[in-house]
């Protein structure tokens, strides 16, 4: 099992560590997260992504520690870190965006002095020698791409803060309008608030953090980045992997953060521009466009297989191997908390009494169908009902 960590111990990292551990398990490996680095408040969101690999450590038998983002290394992941006990021969692997080698050396002592070994140490630019993202502290796996529907799908990345101008809603309505494409509109919190609340309430949108880099870069054919600044990492992230499944990426940013020796077409700085350039220039051609992402060298130097070579990590080839299904007794949850009654429960308990190893079934449900549960002779936590204090 591999122990993914980050060096920072913020919710950057944290969220980088679930990206991460996705593409590891996409590709093969058996990952997990120590469950005592959640942060304070985690997104809805990142609570469904990140479930499949948190596990107390002290449960799993850990060969091997991916660090990421290596360059920052804080105080409490080196203490976490040491807490794990970890057998001798478990590995230690490091990677971070190191400046010079001083920096690196710095790195390894500290997590030598901390863990009791060396550990293996490599700098990013040494495996992403061209036009490496800053947004970004870990690499991006490829993903075969899907049958093109008759109809690309669009994914248009806008900011809320760009959703202040009056005119914007009305121009993605428009271009929503266009016959070539299918567009959906991914954004924050606030653009989600703002479109929700307005009369074009009915255009496809998406916050996003709702769906990880990898499900978005499946559903997209081709992908439009707005904003003043440079990515975060989970739209880098979802670039890199449109990338690496032959998509089209355009960058419209100010700051064109996405051009650096990347695969991606200079996009028109207005809205309004969009539909036309999209129309004329870039669906007629997604195939070759594709052709060309894909076998770029940019592209190919955020291969995941890069990581696997430069750590040593053997290839076990079943993809979504997940830390629950590792271990040897998995159980079954039921949840049957639709309303306060007693049928769902009571439904659930006939299902479960039908099942093989019963003693390995719980339940989880309001407080009203706990003693039923528990009369049938299954396991049952209360749930906390919503309140007006929710």
């Amino acid at each position: 099992m591999i122990l993914v960590e980050a060096g920072s111990d913020d919710d950057r990292g944290f969220d980088a560590k679930i990206v991460f551990s996705a593409q590891l398990a996409a590709h093969g490996h058996a990952v997990v997260i120590d469950e005592n680095s959640l942060p304070a408040m985690l997104h809805r969101n990142q609570k469904y992504e990140v479930a499949p690999y948190l596990a107390n450590i002290a449960d799993v038998s850990i060969s091997r520690v991916l660090l990421i983002g290596a360059e920052d290394i804080s105080d409490a992941t080196l203490m976490r870190l040491r807490a794990c006990n970890l057998a001798d021969v478990a590995a230690i692997s490091a990677i971070g965006d190191f400046p010079d080698h001083q920096s690196l050396l710095g790195a390894r002592a500290r997590l030598a002095y901390a863990l009791g070994r060396e550990p293996q140490v490599v700098n990013l630019s040494d495996l992403h020698k061209i036009g490496l993202p800053k947004a970004s502290i870990a690499t991006q796996i490829r993903i075969p791409p899907p049958e093109r529907p008759p109809l690309p799908t669009l994914f248009l990345f806008v900011p809320g803060e760009r959703l202040d101008d009056p005119a914007t809603l009305p121009i993605l309505a428009a271009i929503d309008d266009g016959s070539a494409f299918r567009l959906t509109i991914l954004t924050d919190r606030k653009g989600k608030e703002k479109i929700k609340e307005s009369r074009f309430a009915g255009l496809s949108l998406l916050g996003y953090a709702e769906l990880g880099p990898m499900t978005l870069a499946r559903s997209a054919d081709i992908a439009v980045f707005y904003g003043e600044d440079t990515l975060n990492e989970r739209m880098s992230a979802f670039a890199v992997e449109l990338f690496a499944a032959g998509k089209t990426v355009i960058d419209c940013t100010s700051t064109k953060s996405l051009l650096t020796d990347a695969p991606a077409l200079r996009g028109p700085d207005d809205l309004d521009a969009l539909p036309d350039y999209l129309n004329r220039s870039v669906v007629p051609n997604l195939e070759e466009l594709g052709i060309h992402a894909q076998n770029s060298r940019w592209t190919a130097s955020r291969s995941i297989e890069r990581i696997e070579e430069a750590f040593g990590i053997p290839q076990s080839g079943h993809p979504g191997t997940t830390v629950m299904e590792t271990r040897d007794e998995a159980r079954t949850i039921f949840f049957p908390t639709n309303g306060n009654g007693l049928g769902h429960a009571q439904r659930c308990t006939l299902i479960a009494a039908e099942m093989d190893a019963a003693e390995r079934i719980g339940f989880a449900a309001y407080p009203s169908c706990v003693g039923l549960i528990r009369g049938k002779g299954f396991a049952c936590l209360p749930l906390v009902p919503k309140s007006v204090d929710h």
